[in-house]
């Protein structure tokens, strides 16, 4: 008996990102809501916590791949984009202008990236032989990672 499926690995990995960053936004964003049930009917104002502000690091491709599956999530900020590559960084610094109709930061050194206070969450799409210090990195920064395998 064959218990084959038609679902390849790449898709599952595509589709398990998505599912976690959607997790991770909606998460932040019903304990947001929460709160704000507490308080008076005073007008609704935007505030910080009302959305998550994410840096990308690795935007050539993998991380190119998960900014797109991110950037539409309600509540979710493209605040940063990382390459080490300056010519990338630049390219895709102007299309997520036309996308989102702002300009994320840019940064060539994800440690500069990382030390920024206003991003909350980074996403890893370097190279894997990467993720385990960039993963490290950020997380002694205080943020939080999504990083597909290899960890380490």
């Amino acid at each position: 008996m064959s218990l084959k499926s038609n679902v390849s690995r790449r898709s599952f990995l595509a589709t398990t990102g998505k599912i976690s960053a959607g997790v991770l936004a909606a998460g932040v964003l019903s304990s947001c809501q929460k709160s704000q049930q507490t308080a008076a009917a005073a007008p609704r104002r935007i505030g910080p916590n009302d959305q998550i502000n994410i840096g990308v690091v690795g935007i050539r491709s993998r991380g190119w791949a998960l900014y797109n599956d991110v950037r539409t999530i309600k509540g979710v900020r493209i605040a940063a984009l990382c390459d080490v590559d300056g010519n990338v960084l630049a390219q895709r610094q102007n299309q997520a202008e036309k996308d989102l109709g702002y300009r994320p930061d840019g940064y060539t050194d994800m440690r500069k990236m990382f030390a920024d206070p206003s991003i909350d969450a980074v996403i890893i799409g370097t190279p894997n032989h990467w993720h385990a210090l960039a993963s490290i990195w950020a997380c002694q920064a205080g943020k939080h990672v999504f990083v597909e395998k290899p960890v380490c």
